[in-house]
């Protein structure tokens, strides 16, 4: 029985890291990045049988699908 598990890590601008991207990546969803205004996407991802991005609540526009 597959046993779920989660790993936190922090992501920091001053390493060139990207939140974006790494939540592109996590999620195998295509994201839209404001800061560096490029898509996020890895099709290379798989084997996601579940996937959903949580936001705050208020985020005024949360989730753009499409780009």
């Amino acid at each position: 029985m597959p046993c779920p598990h989660n790993e936190i890590t922090i992501v920091q601008r001053s390493q060139r890291q990207s939140a974006v991207a790494a939540a592109a990546y996590q999620s195998g969803e295509k994201l839209f990045c404001e800061y560096d205004q490029q898509v996020k996407h890895y099709p290379e991802k798989r084997g996601i049988v579940h996937n959903e991005i949580l936001l705050p609540a208020n985020v005024a526009c949360p989730v753009q699908k499409g780009h």
